[in-house]
């Protein structure tokens, strides 16, 4: 199947990841509006992700200010196609 193609050739890219304690605690420091958002950005910080995905256009336009990009699928795949 097609789908699962392009699975199989973005994971050539990226990293599936879970949330710990850790990143708890770090989320409830960060102690934004929304923390499901907070919990995520708390842990891609402390793996030194370069890029995180996501649809959520509210968590990509109000991430606290880092090295980070945020962007969301399209760009992301746009993003890939340059490289």
């Amino acid at each position: 199947m097609f789908f699962r193609d392009e699975i199989l050739k973005l994971l050539n890219y990226i990293n599936v990841e879970h949330i710990d304690t850790f990143d708890i605690r770090d989320a409830i420091k960060i102690g934004g509006s929304d923390f499901e958002d907070d919990a995520l950005f708390a842990h891609a910080e402390s793996k030194g992700v370069d890029v995180l995905v996501t649809s959520d256009r509210k968590f990509i336009s109000s991430h606290p200010a880092t090295d980070m990009l945020v962007m969301t699928p399209e760009d992301f795949m746009s993003h890939l196609k340059q490289e």
